[in-house]
């Protein structure tokens, strides 16, 4: 239904079916129904009739003979339940986020990147190095490496205590993941923290 644009529109279709469809138009057109924290609120508009030149009392006088029923809210959107794949976007967001080391000396704490490029360099580059000292008895060999916090020396040994600790960090989140994984339904809220200590 096309509402109509003046009131000398309105007042052309007076007396014909036409003009009980515009009436109902214009009247459900009074309420604008918005979706806010879960449910649907009813906010009054009254642009229509004041484009037609009414009060909202006059309109209502007008149309009263007709007895419109007030519309009511539009069903509520479905929401789709989370599925094992949002459950594994939020783990890989949240190990990519790095964890601290603290060297416990001059070089401080540093903040070590997991995000997937890091961890392909950490385990391409790095890690082999470091083996390759161990392997040759030297585990006082010096490895250079850029961190989140910055450039710092290794040595082949503290490389380990840093894997170490990567898993300290990352095996709590595997752990969390899976048990969303198997919950049915997966908890609506499962990227809060509290699923994820």
């Amino acid at each position: 239904m096309v509402l109509p644009n003046t009131r000398s529109d309105l007042e052309s279709l007076r007396g014909t079916p036409a003009f009980e469809a515009c009436l109902r138009g214009v009247f459900g057109s009074m309420t604008t129904w918005v979706f806010a924290d879960g449910a649907w609120v009813a906010e009054e508009n009254l642009q229509v009739i004041e484009r037609l030149g009414y009060t909202k009392a006059a309109f209502l006088a007008e149309v009263a003979p007709f007895s419109f029923p007030e519309a009511g809210p539009p069903p509520v959107p479905a929401i789709a339940a989370p599925a094992v794949d949002d459950v594994i976007a939020e783990r890989e967001r949240r190990l990519a986020l790095g964890f601290d080391f603290d060297f416990g000396d001059a070089r401080g704490i540093h903040h070590i990147g997991t995000t997937p490029d890091d961890m392909r360099k950490w385990m391409d580059e790095v890690t082999p190095f470091a083996q390759a000292y161990l392997n040759a008895a030297q585990p006082a060999g010096e490895i250079e490496i850029t961190t989140n916090t910055g450039k710092v020396a290794v040595t082949a040994a503290e490389w380990q205590l840093i894997l170490l600790a990567a898993g300290a960090y990352r095996q709590p989140i595997y752990s969390a993941s899976f048990d969303l994984q198997a919950m049915v339904p997966i908890p609506a809220d499962f990227a809060d923290n509290s699923h994820w200590q």
